[in-house]
């Protein structure tokens, strides 16, 4: 059988240059799929979380 579409994400993001993911509640699939692409994962929990306005260039 072929990739999930977990690891079809994770290999483009990766092909495209993504070192880095930072997210919440992103899928749990996903997030196994990007180690595998060297990729590494940012996460928070939102009742932790204060509201910012986040520019990412």
């Amino acid at each position: 059988m072929g990739n999930t579409v977990a690891e079809s994400l994770a290999a483009a993001l990766r092909r495209h240059g993504v070192r880095g993911v930072f997210g919440h509640r992103l899928p749990s699939l996903f997030f196994l799929a990007t180690p595998e692409q060297s990729i590494r994962q940012d996460v928070y929990r939102a009742e932790n979380a204060r509201q910012r306005r986040i520019t990412l260039c």
